[in-house]
């Protein structure tokens, strides 16, 4: 995925964007920052920040509007929180430093800044910062206009804000008025640029409402020139003249008047903050607030954030990250790394497409090359190799029914249903022949681990090897067990009819078994999160078995991941399992799964699982409910046994199969084994090698041997010792290092 790809979609997340409070401030005033500093008892950090943002933070406490207020969140719940009355204590009770105006560099050119009012000052301040030389008329011998006379506004209020600006080297020109003591004229003869506030003085005053430029091009207009008849707003008013001043600055330098001006004034707030669960606080009804209540007041706030993805997404909470911050590190790196950054939090990634469903604005983190997804390269390597092990000739079968040319369905179960639940597929492959009219048998893996694994080339491979077989038997519609495939093959040919066994169960009805109904909680697979169908379908098997579902608060398409997809559990297992703890904590009930995969998750965590075809076939007791999945070495096994007794049973067509030699293995090696995600065929292969190459080497202290051997990307290291015509296996482990010899 390209970096400009990735930017799009960073663009769409809302993480970042302003407060409502913040939009509806012209001075744009980090409020929620700034309420944050005051729950924090740090009066005088909300100081600093205040007066950044207003220049004038004592006049415009007093004087302000509040617009903020209007625009609070909180106001759908009781009342608005007082952001004007805080800032007010934050000016009373605060220590505020003599703020420092420094220009950049010295530039000779010359500014005129007619009306001494807070529009005109507010642009003094940044057109100094700027280097121009500024002079300043009023037509009073006050500066601040119509601020002065707002209430509680005091003189030395006034004194103590002007102060900065007054002790610069501007010339202020008092008692001097355009049009009488000099002439608009000559001002535009002798300055290079002008700021027009107050009366009119120009005849053609039409002003671009973006830019503030006049009918002029170097008159450049605000304060009450742009609302003539409007009420008077000091933080519109310093808004005003900070962009005239960007505009000033832009043309005494030749530069696009409108480059990067986002959201300059009031605009309206794209964050969208759920209000679900919040309570109502009454707002203490105050002229003003002592230290304390001020404390109250602020714990008020909502602290508006957009929190959904790190709510509910793991991967998010789990780093502590918004998904814009998440994105923007790998855009940022995508140009040198060819496509984004090799980070631990995408390997983390389930691609379970919950993120999707609970953005306000329904961005994807996970879905292939429409979001960020799994970078292009990985280390998995087993669940890769048990995809290349479905596909091969010890388990992969494609025939149409015994006896026909033709299919009209064709019956995938897909690779884990058959590694750790063979003896339904029988049964299944009969109840279909019976229901439907020439139903093949298609055995193999869809390739998902591949793509989970980044390997692209060989997903890509794999899936067109299984299109190619589709092709062959007539392109029947596709039956499949497993919701992963269903997913995979539709995406992969969009004309492919597929359908999910438990939709056939659901139509044409459960064979007769003695089951033992109770209430129970059904997990949705998350591949299937927005197929309602398939969902509804599962249900009404439960219904007509008898089963009484309560739903989980995230069901359906708000499903949560088991912990499995995209492969987590082989890069990061507490990730993993934390997402299996937070699902099975939902509800104390059993569980249904119709994914095979998340039932034996979920059974490993301790928590009672029925898979669907546990209740179909009346295999549904309290045993079955807690059986766990077999190991590694016995999946394997259970393939190749299926195969067999599928071709013996349904084409008189069975062989025996090979056997490697014989291992002992302790329980508690075993358990070492399933941790390390090491396999008893890799074993056989190290243990062969080593015998036929003598490639290994003798521990004297215990007579074991050590061996180690590369089948694939993995490097594989056995301890062990022969034993009753096999071999006793003490300790093996893997690792990605290459070891080459001289």
């Amino acid at each position: 995925m390209n970096s400009n790809l990735i930017k799009k979609t960073e663009a769409q997340c809302m993480a970042e964007h302003a407060p409502s409070c913040q939009a509806a401030c012209p001075l744009h005033l980090p409020v929620r920052m700034l309420i944050n500093l005051i729950k924090k008892d740090d009066f005088d950090g909300a100081a600093e920040l205040f007066q950044k943002y207003s220049y004038f933070p004592r006049l415009v406490a007093k004087a302000c509007s509040a617009p903020c207020e209007n625009a609070c969140q909180r106001k759908e719940l009781d009342e608005g929180v007082a952001i004007n009355l805080l800032e007010k204590a934050v000016a009373a009770n605060a220590t505020f430093s003599v703020p420092r105006i420094v220009p950049e560099m010295q530039i000779r050119k010359k500014i005129a800044l007619i009306g001494g009012g807070m529009g005109a000052l507010a642009a003094a301040w940044a057109l100094y910062e700027k280097g121009f030389a500024l002079t300043i008329f009023e037509k009073t011998g006050n500066l601040g206009g119509r601020a002065c006379t707002a209430a509680n506004v005091s003189a030395e209020d006034i004194a103590v804000d002007l102060a900065p600006l007054t002790a610069l080297p501007i010339e202020f020109r008092f008692h001097t008025e355009i049009g009488g003591d000099i002439s608009m004229a000559q001002i535009l003869e002798e300055y290079d640029g002008v700021y027009l506030s107050g009366d009119k003085t120009l005849s053609d005053t039409r002003i671009d409402r973006k830019t503030l430029q006049t009918a002029n091009p170097k008159v450049f207009a605000g304060g009450s020139m742009l609302r003539e008849d409007g009420p008077y707003s000091i933080v519109q008013s310093i808004a005003d003249g900070r962009r005239a001043a960007v505009s000033l600055d832009r043309y005494l330098k030749n530069k696009s008047f409108t480059a990067a001006r986002y959201g300059e004034g009031y605009y309206q707030s794209q964050l969208k903050v759920s209000l679900q669960g919040m309570g109502k606080k009454a707002r203490a009804v105050k002229s003003t607030y002592t230290r304390d209540e001020c404390l109250t007041e602020a714990e008020r706030c909502l602290d508006c954030h957009c929190t959904s993805c790190i709510r509910e997404c793991k991967l998010a909470e789990r780093f502590g990250k918004f998904t814009k911050s998440y994105i923007k590190e790998i855009a940022d790196t995508a140009p040198v790394m060819g496509g984004g950054t090799d980070k631990k939090e995408e390997t983390d990634c389930t691609l379970c497409g919950l993120c999707k469903d609970i953005c306000p604005n329904a961005l994807p983190l996970s879905g292939g090359e429409k979001a960020v997804g799994k970078v292009e390269t990985s280390n998995i390597d087993l669940p890769v190799r048990d995809m290349l092990f479905s596909n091969s000739d010890e388990f992969s079968l494609c025939r149409h029914r015994s006896g026909l040319e033709e299919s009209r369905y064709l019956f995938f179960p897909g690779c884990q249903m058959a590694a750790t639940m063979p003896e339904y597929i029988g049964p299944a492959y009969r109840y279909l022949q019976d229901k439907l009219d020439s139903v093949g048998i298609f055995l193999g893996c869809c390739g998902a681990p591949a793509e989970w694994a980044g390997q692209s080339k060989l997903f890509e491979k794999t899936m067109s090897e299984l299109l190619t077989k589709w092709s062959r038997m007539g392109k029947p519609i596709m039956i499949v067990g497993c919701t992963t495939c269903y997913q995979q093959f539709k995406a992969a040919e969009p004309l492919m009819r597929v359908k999910l066994l438990w939709e056939v169960f659901a139509e044409y009805g459960l064979p007769q078994a003695e089951r033992e109904p109770h209430t129970v909680a059904v997990h949705d697979s998350c591949t299937v999160r927005y197929e309602k169908e398939i969902q509804d379908a599962v249900r009404r098997i439960l219904q007509e078995a008898g089963y009484q579902v309560e739903e989980l608060a995230y069901s359906r398409e708000k499903t949560k991941c088991c912990g499995y997809s995209g492969l987590v559990f082989c890069e990061n297992k507490e990730a993993a399992l934390k997402a299996v703890a937070e699902r099975i904590s939902e509800s104390p009930l059993d569980y249904v799964a119709y994914c095979t995969v998340c039932r034996n998750y979920f059974v490993s965590a301790g928590k009672p699982t029925y898979h669907i075809f546990d209740v179909i076939f009346g295999q549904d007791t309290p045993e079955t409910a807690c059986r766990p999945a077999p190991g590694l070495r016995q999946q394997e096994e259970n393939r190749r046994i299926l195969k067999r007794d599928l071709l013996q049973e349904f084409y008189q067509d069975g062989r025996e199969q090979g056997d490697g030699p014989r291992l002992f293995i302790s329980p508690q090696v075993r358990r070492l084994l399933e941790e390390r995600l090491i396999d008893e065929g890799n074993i056989e292969k190290v243990i062969r090698y080593a015998e036929e190459h003598n490639r290994k080497l003798l521990r004297p202290a215990d007579n074991h041997f050590v061996a180690g051997f590369k089948p694939g990307i993995i490097t594989y290291w056995v301890e062990y010792a022969p034993k009753d015509e096999g071999y006793e296996i003490y300790n093996a482990y893997s690792h990605r290092i290459s070891m080459e010899e001289d």
